[in-house]
């Protein structure tokens, strides 16, 4: 069966076209201005034999509306779970477009079991507003708009917005528009809640799934920076699995519309890397017969695997060995290795034959570690960060006695941070001084200061050798330093130190907002320490950081000869 065929159950309707049963189904989740239809052009690109369900979201299309006036994702996911279990599907992958992947996510939290792997298009981070609450001005502009100027004026203003260069491609437009021009007020109001109450990168840090981000590199909907940070959210929770992000040239919002084949050429990749199934590593079919170009060039993953090989500790010296261990055949492998050494990626090691990586590659990486500015690397993350948690973010350096902040990230709250960048503060007063400070041996920090250099901002400022010495080994001991009315009354603060390549404390990351989010009981000091500690890593890792390895691990180290060892 090729077409999409309507059906309904258990309050949701759906498009499906039924596959052969060799593969997995891949369950699609549209996004806030769209419905079931808008993945028409995807299905048609993806595998015939593929099982293929597009739901109509609750409040769309066909679908009964949610009873919840505001609901969440969770609602959501909670009737999507009443869907797949009336298809009888035990295991499928699972695609969220926009809003969708909001949906896609919460479902994925809690039946991880039943989801084989995750696909996020254009995903929407959502603002993070507390469930029920006002919407961010954003969110309510939505609806006051569609109230103003009803349902399809309100899809002709808004659909270009969802294109790259709408003006080359009025064909997408139009499906765009007619998609929006089919939604009804109640089912995008409460749609709109969801989003409001939604944190996809909050969410994704609870799932260990096999996952792939598509981004439009001109989406003006859900910039890139979203996919990102649901990505590394994915990366941070089940680093050895795959995850993949992919920014799609010439693409705006409407990925599954103006990128279908390319989408579909992606899902083929990424899924066929689960599965050993013949049917889903083969490329999908145009319509005049042929395969689509890939977007994998395999001797370069043939290369890169032979390095990591190398990178292992094995030197090739044996080469039927390591033709067998790499997958490939001898001399696909003697031709790999003699343009490697001649690009000076690897070079030989000894009178035996193998061979190590090379000053080349290692010139290579310092290169791409060093050329990455601090600024550049924080701020994305600290954005995500104050937005995650509803507190403002901040990067500061210290400066002789002093931090200066680089970087100040506020929420859509009226609540915000009135430290501005540029602005000096003593550093034995605050928590990110604190969190560099304890990174020092302590004669280093009595250098900094004479005791009466120590001047007390508050009553909880440490004003001597003793008590700085006490606070710095207590802030040491936890990792973080934590401040609850001690710099200004009423404000909290939580920080974490920063990392370079070197090792060295590059600088310090904080949230700060109301005390009470601060308190040690009642307070959120588990949910602000998690995902303050979780930026302050990857911040770490993309300045070359790398963390000291458990007892036992192999740790790589540059010998005189610019082995790795």
């Amino acid at each position: 069966m090729t077409e999409l065929v309507r059906n309904k159950l258990n309050g949701i309707s759906f498009l499906r076209r039924e596959g052969t049963g060799e593969t997995l189904p891949l369950v699609m989740l549209h996004g806030i201005g769209s419905n079931a239809e808008t993945f028409a052009g995807l299905v048609a690109a993806l595998p015939a034999e593929w099982d293929l369900i597009c739901w109509d979201a609750p409040g769309y299309g066909g679908s009964d509306h949610l009873g919840q006036e505001f609901p969440t994702a969770s609602d959501y996911a909670r009737r999507l779970e009443s869907l797949v279990d009336a298809l009888g599907l035990s295991q499928f992958y699972l695609l969220g477009h926009s809003l969708g992947a909001l949906f896609a996510v919460s479902y994925a939290a809690s039946h991880s079991n039943r989801v084989k792997g995750l696909v996020l298009l254009a995903p929407a981070e959502g603002y993070g507003m507390p469930e029920g609450g006002p919407l961010p001005t954003k969110a309510q502009k939505r609806l006051d708009d569609l109230q103003r100027l009803g349902i399809a004026r309100f899809a002709k203003e808004r659909a270009a917005n969802l294109v790259l260069e709408p003006e080359c491609n009025p064909a997408t437009v139009a499906a765009v528009q007619a998609a929006m021009a089919a939604i009804n007020f109640d089912g995008y109001a409460q749609a709109v809640h969801a989003l409001s109450a939604g944190a996809l990168a909050r969410s994704a840090s609870d799932i260990a799934l096999p996952s792939l981000v598509l981004v439009g590199e001109g989406d003006r909907v859900t910039p890139c920076e979203q996919g990102e940070g649901a990505h590394w959210a994915f990366v941070q929770k089940a680093p050895n699995l795959p995850h993949t992000i992919r920014q799609l040239a010439g693409a705006g919002h409407a990925l599954p519309q103006q990128k279908a084949d390319d989408v579909a050429a992606a899902i083929v990749d990424f899924t066929g890397r689960q599965q050993n199934e013949s049917t889903l590593s083969r490329p999908p079919q145009q319509a005049g017969g042929g395969n689509r170009m890939s977007y994998n060039v395999p001797p370069v993953q043939r290369a890169f695997k032979l390095l990591r090989y190398i990178a292992d500790g094995n030197d090739c010296g044996n080469t039927s060995h390591a033709a067998k261990a790499v997958g490939i055949n001898r001399t696909t492998l003697l031709r790999l290795l003699h343009t490697l050494a001649m690009e000076g990626m690897i070079e030989a090691d000894g009178p035996g034959g193998g061979y190590r990586l090379g000053t080349g590659l290692i010139s290579l990486a310092s290169s791409a570690v060093f050329s990455r500015d601090l600024v550049q690397v924080a701020q994305p993350v600290l954005k995500r960060l104050a937005q995650d948690l509803g507190l403002s973010a901040h990067l500061g350096i210290r400066e002789g006695q002093h931090i200066v902040y680089l970087v100040r990230e506020t929420p859509n709250l009226h609540l915000v941070s009135n430290v501005r960048v540029g602005s000096r503060l003593p550093a034995h007063a605050t928590t990110i001084g604190r969190s560099i400070l304890a990174e020092l041996d302590f004669s280093e920090v009595k250098a900094l200061f004479t005791e009466s250099e120590l001047i007390g901002v508050t009553a909880k400022t440490p004003v001597t050798y003793a008590s700085l010495a006490a606070q710095l080994a207590d802030d040491k001991s936890q990792g973080i330093a934590w401040s609850v009315g001690n710099f200004e009354a009423n404000i909290g603060s939580c920080a974490a130190a920063i990392h370079d390549i070197s090792s060295e404390v590059a600088g310090a990351i904080n949230v700060t907002g109301p005390d009470h989010h601060f308190l040690v009981e009642g307070g959120r000091r588990d949910e602000i320490a998690r995902d303050l500690t979780a930026a302050a890593e990857q911040i770490s890792r993309q300045l070359g950081y790398m963390p000291p390895r458990a007892a036992g691990e192999r740790k790589l180290t540059n010998d005189k000869g610019g082995r790795l060892s």
